[in-house]
């Protein structure tokens, strides 16, 4: 029946509003802790990088086919979906913070919500679904994932893996291709958003097998499974033969014996969230819980395997093993040489344990009064709201996060180093040496940490102290071709050309085995001596740059303004040419022939 204001009456404003308030309730909670992440900044740890150091790759919606055909992250990674959702938020906001924090809170609403509609499609009713959501929603485990930028990776993979297993579940109850070929589609994004998404199947099959009523499996179901096979041979394809990426991950049994530990704390995070860090460190309080809580897990599917419901219970936890397992094969260690793993990896995995707690907040409802129900409850949303609020505050800033970090474990170099990042790009420098000095202090072998401090000190224009900490990193490794050059350019600025000439005998006698690295210091050298007015000198090293990479326009133009410094025109014709012939298009290649002409 239609009313007056052409609405059918099923579905007045008011009847919507009741009939989606979990929806709502939810959607509202999440907001609630997140909103002002809106406006934290980046924390200075890949953030960083991605916005501002790889700035090129996302600064234009052109570059979205490039995703596919590029690495992420310094190319460490394949995950173009993740590439092409921070060129998005570019393209709307810049390099504001604020666009990449709203798209993160988006992503855990959607995620959060395919949990209540995943929770209802396997049997719970509203009030355990929601309940069970709004736990996973505000959990403070989460807040890496949502809050950390980067967290994005876990975010889209959720969004596609979660999605995939929804579609599915639509797909068992309509038999529509329609809703198999989404699955499909979303198992395809989640394999691009991260490497983990190609376990969507798995869990698929594992779904099949436990969540079968008849005890008799479908093998019709089975085989259809093995079109999932066509997305992941795409995926690979494109991974292998097309992409250009560089692993720099250890991935051995050894690394899975290394980091068995984290299973152990990963499960004690999920209630005991004492220990949640920025940057976790093995932790024997969390290893002995989660051990004591796994047997528990164990002990309940045991005593209840007669419930119906301890096929849901199985699922979840074992999708949350399914997820979490195959990642402890993988090992990077910091630039410490310390292993950091993070909480974000915990997103997904969490969505596996929630469906398992689900049945247990099933079985309070039915166990306990309304009175003890409402306590208990009560109790929970206010131990969950403090930690993750606490929790959250860590990523307001680089600053917060890193002193964070630092106070937690402050004999990590590289948390100092992360901390002195922050202050160098906030230009306080005299912070910045002061973290780099403390790194140096816990870990003096680390040579990177010299360089850092250098250049912080170069910055300031106290050349000398950074030639100083230069000199000490070269007592710690005396063949190295790029504190050396670093010496010979601060020397030639203080005009101290004998002193540089020593270190340039020194740079001559390393041998420079990598010819990126050979024509990259080589052209600095060269550059360094024309800003000292050596161009006899600088001509020299930069012949030898062209020698290496002939075909770069750049060294060829370059190499024809010092023959003009150096008073031979003839010559930088020549070179000016070289360069014009290499880049047809470049405006500045062709003003300095033309100079020369006239």
């Amino acid at each position: 029946m239609i009313n007056s204001n052409g609405l059918n009456e099923a579905e007045t404003p008011k009847s919507i509003l009741i009939k989606y308030s979990p929806q709502f309730l939810i959607v509202g909670i999440i907001l609630l802790f997140y909103i002002h992440n809106l406006w934290f900044d980046f924390t200075y740890i890949d953030d960083n990088l991605i916005v501002f150091d790889e700035y090129e790759k996302i600064n234009s919606l052109f570059d979205i086919p490039s995703t596919f055909v590029n690495g992420y992250l310094y190319d460490n990674y394949y995950r173009p979906i993740v590439m092409t959702s921070f060129i998005i938020d570019t393209a709307i906001a810049g390099q504001s913070s604020m666009m990449y924090h709203l798209t993160n809170i988006i992503l855990h609403i959607i995620v959060s919500l395919l949990l209540f509609k995943i929770l209802t499609k396997i049997g719970f009713n509203d009030k355990v679904s929601l309940i069970t959501t709004l736990i996973f929603a505000i959990h403070p485990l989460n807040t890496n994932a949502v809050s950390w930028i980067v967290g994005r990776n876990d975010l889209l993979l959720a969004v596609f893996a979660v999605g995939s297993l929804y579609f599915y579940l639509r797909y068992r109850e309509t038999r529509s291709n329609f809703y198999f070929s989404l699955s499909l589609i979303a198992y395809f994004f989640a394999m691009l958003s991260k490497e983990a998404g190609i376990l969507v199947p798995v869990i698929i099959l594992l779904f099949e097998i436990i969540h079968n009523e008849n005890k008799s499996i479908k093998w019709n179901r089975i085989y259809l499974l093995l079109y999932f096979f066509i997305p992941a041979i795409v995926y690979f394809c494109l991974r292998s033969f097309v992409a250009s990426i560089n692993v720099r991950e250890e991935i051995s049994f050894n690394s899975f014996i290394q980091n068995i530990y984290i299973l152990f704390e990963y499960l004690a995070k999920t209630g005991y969230f004492l220990y949640i860090d920025p940057l976790p460190n093995k932790n024997t309080t969390l290893i002995l819980i989660g051990s004591l809580l796994l047997v528990l897990l164990i002990t309940y599917t045991i005593l209840n395997r007669k419930d119906n419901r301890i096929r849901i219970f199985m699922f979840g936890f074992l999708m949350f093993l399914i997820i979490v397992l195959p990642t402890l094969f993988v090992r990077v260690n910091a630039d410490d040489g310390e292993f950091n793993y993070i909480d974000c990896r915990m997103y997904l995995p969490l969505f596996g344990i929630m469906i398992s707690y689900a049945v247990i907040i099933e079985k309070i409802f039915v166990s306990l009064s309304k009175p003890v129900i409402i306590v208990l409850g009560t109790s929970i949303f206010i131990y969950l709201s403090l930690f993750t609020f606490l929790n959250n505050q860590v990523y307001k800033s680089g600053l917060t996060y890193w002193s964070a970090a630092i106070e937690k474990n402050p004999q990590r170099a590289t948390y100092w180093m992360g901390l002195g990042f922050y202050y160098f790009d906030n230009k306080m420098y005299d912070k910045a040496i002061h973290c780099a000095e403390n790194a140096i202090r816990i870990k003096p072998e680390n040579t990177e940490y010299y360089y850092k401090a250098a250049l912080a000190f170069e910055t300031t224009g106290d050349l000398i102290k950074a030639n100083d900490v230069l000199e000490r990193s070269i007592n710690i490794d005396k063949d190295n071709p790029v504190t050396v050059v670093n010496l010979i350019k601060n020397y030639l600025k203080l005009g101290k050309k004998v002193k540089a000439d020593v270190w340039l005998s020194k740079f001559l006698a390393i041998d420079l085995k990598s010819k990126r690295e050979k024509a990259d210091l080589t052209s600095a050298l060269a550059y360094y001596y024309a800003q000292a007015k050596e161009f006899n000198i600088a001509i020299k090293f930069m012949k030898i740059a062209i020698d290496v990479f002939p075909d770069n326009a750049g060294y060829n133009n370059d190499l024809g303004v010092f023959y003009v410094k150096n008073g031979i025109p003839d010559s930088a014709k020549i070179y000016f040419e070289k360069a014009i012939a290499k880049d047809s298009i470049n405006i500045n290649y062709k003003k300095n022939l033309k100079t020369i002409n006239n």
